[in-house]
């Protein structure tokens, strides 16, 4: 308990209750007792603390006009001693969970040494291993609407009980699942209360580890018919290759569709007995193959797909953002040094071309090539070394000048970016103290 209180993040929001982080976090020696044998006494009395029931709601603008209120998504805002309290309860049956399985074989979100990369190269390893084989590959793609806010509570107690959990451990997350209310706070102000209900409530520690239990059963919808699914948090993606009659191509793509479809019905089935919305906006169906495809271009965790799988429009979307990307940091490079420099460069453009790299590694080199129709052109400047690599910086002996003093080239008595002696003064200097 008193590393989970030493750990905590200072700069973490304040929830109802008013306690910072960072008095808990200097408390931690005095705390760590008390908080424990609190912790000690919820699986013995079976029951969540009814005083840990509220939420604040922070209204983030997310589109369009801030004038209405239908633009904004909200943030919840916890009190961060039950966070640290679920954190030592989850950490009794969360290695339990991942070492059965219980949140499925192939959910790749909230689990360890798991990222969004590992679906998309899944995914992309798997489309291409069956197009070199001939066969025509149905991908089926969905998404749940309004997911960690519609998981029906008596539902998930039951795959609780089912499976194998102890009954005390059970029977605190059934009453951590009761019903809550939420107040939106705005500049001090907040609004009367809301009732949240049928959620693993966003905010809290354990909302990842109960919802991948939860969505875990879905895949078996896609396994009646032979679908392999990969799942990254609420997003769907399964896959089945299909063999392709040459001297009949609609007929085989009319069969592969049509098991698609019976796919779908499948999942939908389960979302009506799970009461899980699937969001018909983001759910669509598309023929991977070189020659024979179907559909459109499409999305899988932000990165465009196309039919062919040759990645001519992803690979002009990542040039391009990351191009103006580039060229946005090379305008201001005066005002910072290269350490910043290279920290944004790394935060801001590298990070954007390796989120979509896993996807758009098997492109042909004339895709990926700068000099190619998808690439961006990005002129070389001053100091920096343009790279093969999308029009990316690298690094090199000569990438910038650091920058001496402020933006106006004015040095700065007593700062780190003042003028420093080059290597000929320093040696200079020295000979002369010798002499003296």
């Amino acid at each position: 308990m008193y590393k989970l209180l030493r750990d905590l993040d200072v700069h973490s929001g304040i929830g109802p209750d008013l306690l910072p982080a960072r008095v808990l976090k200097a408390c931690a020696s005095e705390l760590a007792l008390p908080v424990t044998l609190l912790t000690r006494r919820l699986p013995t009395q079976g029951r969540w603390p009814s005083c840990r029931r509220t939420h604040w709601i922070h209204a983030i603008h997310k589109r369009k006009s801030r004038a209405d209120g239908t633009n904004y998504g909200g943030v919840h805002l916890t009190p961060q001693l039950p966070k640290v309290v679920e954190r030592a309860l989850g950490s009794v049956f969360i290695p339990w969970v991942e070492a059965n399985g219980l949140d499925g074989p192939h959910q790749y979100a909230y689990g360890k040494e798991k990222s969004y990369k590992d679906t998309l190269v899944v995914n992309v390893c798997n489309w291409l291993l069956l197009m070199e084989r001939g066969s025509l590959v149905g991908v089926y793609c969905s998404d749940v609407s309004g997911a960690f806010d519609r998981v029906d509570r008596q539902r998930l107690s039951v795959k609780l009980r089912a499976s194998g959990l102890h009954q005390r451990v059970v029977d605190v997350l059934s009453s951590w699942l009761e019903d809550r209310v939420s107040k939106v706070a705005v500049g001090g102000k907040h609004s009367p209360e809301e009732p949240l209900t049928d959620s693993v409530f966003q905010g809290t520690v354990l909302v990842s580890p109960l919802w991948n239990i939860f969505y875990a059963d879905a895949r078996f919808s896609m396994h009646k018919g032979g679908f392999t699914e990969t799942v990254f948090a609420d997003d769907f993606n399964a896959w089945k290759g299909f063999t392709v009659n040459k001297d009949d191509v609609k007929e085989s793509q009319a069969k592969a569709l049509h098991e698609l479809y019976s796919a779908q019905k499948e999942l939908h089935l389960w979302g009506k007995a799970n009461k899980v919305l699937l969001d018909p906006g983001k759910e669509s169906l598309y023929l991977l193959h070189r020659r024979f495809h179907y559909g459109e271009d499409f999305k899988i965790l932000g990165l465009k797909f196309d039919p062919a799988l040759l990645m001519h429009a992803a690979a002009r979307e990542v040039a391009t953002e990351a191009g103006w990307r580039l060229q946005t940091l090379l305008r201001a490079r005066r005002f910072f040094t290269t350490p910043e420099l290279f920290r944004m460069y790394e935060a801001q453009i590298l990070s954007f071309v390796e989120r979509r790299t896993p996807g758009l590694y098997h492109a042909a080199p004339s895709v990926l090539d700068p000099g190619g129709p998808s690439a961006t052109p990005i002129p070389a400047r001053d100091g920096v070394q343009r790279d093969r690599s999308l029009g990316t910086l690298s690094p090199c002996s000569t990438m910038l000048p650091e920058r001496h003093g402020n933006a106006w080239g004015a040095p700065q008595s007593g700062s780190r970016h003042g003028p420093r002696p080059t290597q000929g003064a320093v040696s200079s200097d020295r000979q002369s103290a010798g002499t003296s």
